[in-house]
């Protein structure tokens, strides 16, 4: 599609879909992308494979490919990251070149620039992380704060939800971990279990 403002630098570009106003306008040689909504992959020139639903969905996104954005603003401000999946409200908004996470659900991963390789599930899970990579954050809140923390699991509502930059850490059960900011390599499964634990490194803390 290569008429008023969508697709209309469109010149060597194969088997595009662009709907929506402004929508793949600045893609030039860019193939295989579908573009729903207003100003969804926007910027995209050479991404190739991308996949964007919603308004200013992956907006910004230049040659980053393989990216799949569904919702409002999700993976808006994306440039090169690739191989990302962000389903949910404002999701990934602030990845940039972050490559081959899972973010699903409102805020997930908002503020993510270079974080790569996690995966969080659930309302603001992992919402603040920016540079932590190889995360799995699973439930409501779970590793919110988590800014440059590496290597982390958390499953559960609220889980890890202080921690910042402690790295290497296991927390399965409802608040586990909770107050936990630096500390490392701890193990926490039950509900609550290590939940005042705020710098503590080698724990293992079982039952509820």
């Amino acid at each position: 599609v290569s008429q008023s403002r969508y697709g209309l630098s469109n010149t060597t570009g194969l088997s595009n879909t662009f709907i929506g106003e402004c929508s793949g306008y600045n893609n030039s040689t860019g193939g295989e992308n579908t573009f729903i909504g207003r100003c969804s992959g926007l910027s995209n020139t050479i991404g190739f494979t991308n996949t964007f639903v919603g308004v200013d969905a992956g907006r910004s996104n230049v040659s980053g490919s393989s990216n799949t954005f569904i919702g409002y603003v999700s993976g808006r401000n994306n440039t090169t990251g690739y191989s990302n999946t962000f389903v949910g409200v404002q999701s990934g908004y602030n990845n940039t070149t972050g490559y081959q996470n899972t973010f699903i659900g409102l805020n997930t991963g908002f503020f993510n620039t270079t974080g790569s390789c996690n995966t969080f599930i659930g309302t603001t899970a992992g919402e603040r992380n920016t540079s932590g990579s190889c995360n799995t954050f699973i439930g409501w809140g779970a590793g919110f704060c988590n800014n440059s923390g590496n290597s982390n699991i958390f499953i559960g509502n609220c889980t890890g939800n202080l921690n910042t930059i402690g790295s290497s850490n296991v927390f399965i059960g409802n608040s586990s971990g909770k107050s936990n900011t630096t500390g490392t390599f701890n193990i926490f499964i039950g509900d609550l279990s290590g939940e005042a634990n705020t710098i503590g490194s080698s724990n293992t803390f079982i039952g509820n």
